[in-house]
């Protein structure tokens, strides 16, 4: 599951201060910059925000 968010370094430090789990830290790709965080049920969610 991914979701789109408008401020990925925002969101990534406002769930940081909320303790929530990170997979993978923020990362750019070619498309767009992402993390990847983990539920209480220990799904894998990617939140990413697209290159403009």
């Amino acid at each position: 599951m991914a979701f789109e968010v408008s401020d990925l370094d925002a969101f990534v430090q406002k769930r940081k201060g909320r303790a929530v789990s990170f997979i993978t830290e923020a990362f750019n790709t070619p498309v767009c910059r992402m993390a990847v965080i983990e539920d209480p049920d220990h799904n894998h969610i990617t939140i990413h925000k697209r290159h403009t």
